[in-house]
């Protein structure tokens, strides 16, 4: 049985999170998310980095499944199709589009 709790088993600081929280919720645009501590950090980074791989890894299947020629994505404004061929489009602010190569 542990004898001793120590800040290395527990990193997190309950008053620094508490003045974290307050920080945000007291803001003018608080965070949806909120990630407190550096354990949560590097949990969080490693859950992202397998979901991002398999994300990737299915990315030609997921393009492949659109109607032939459907162009731009209505929600975030870029045309996936031309990102998975090695272009970036995007509108610019007149609503013309920029080709740039990545």
């Amino acid at each position: 049985m542990l004898e001793k709790v120590t800040p290395d088993m527990f990193p997190g600081d309950p008053v620094r999170a508490a003045a974290a929280i307050y920080q945000v919720v007291a803001s003018e645009r608080p965070r949806h998310w909120v990630v407190l501590g550096s354990d949560a950090l590097r949990r969080i980074g490693v859950k992202l980095d397998m979901q991002r791989a398999e994300i990737e890894a299915g990315k030609d299947m997921t393009l492949s499944t659109d109607y032939p020629g459907a162009g731009r994505a209505v929600l975030i404004g870029v045309d996936l199709h031309a990102l998975r061929d090695g272009r970036d489009e995007r509108a610019n602010s007149d609503g013309e589009e920029q080709a740039e190569r990545t």
